[in-house]
């Protein structure tokens, strides 16, 4: 059980970015083989600042536990390099089955 394994902060923000990869994605893509500009992602918790973000320190604490996710190896983070110099999120296996995991327990 993956979801045992994260804290309460650690899942909201999983969902969270899981949501919003999952508005951006084309529908012939697979699970584990989604990107999406991790900028898009940060600018859609501004937008829900007032549920989880309230001040500095939680935008701090919301980056902390991005980087907690892609340690843990659910995320893997990509840049590109040249003209514009981008940040994306992929899904790895392992968040897919987290994915899952959460979808059989909402049944």
């Amino acid at each position: 059980m993956l979801y045992k394994q994260l804290d309460n902060d650690e899942l909201e923000v999983f969902i969270r970015i899981c949501r919003r990869i999952r508005k951006e994605q084309s529908r012939r893509f697979k699970m584990n083989s989604l990107k999406s500009n991790s900028m898009r992602i940060w600018i859609k918790f501004n937008d829900e600042r007032e549920n989880l973000v309230s001040s500095p320190e939680d935008i701090r604490k919301v980056y902390s536990i991005k980087y907690k996710l892609i340690e843990k190896d659910l995320f893997e983070l990509h840049t590109t390099h040249g003209v514009y110099n981008t940040k994306y999120i992929n899904l790895t296996d392992k968040g897919a089955e987290l994915v899952r995991e959460l979808k059989n327990l909402k049944r």
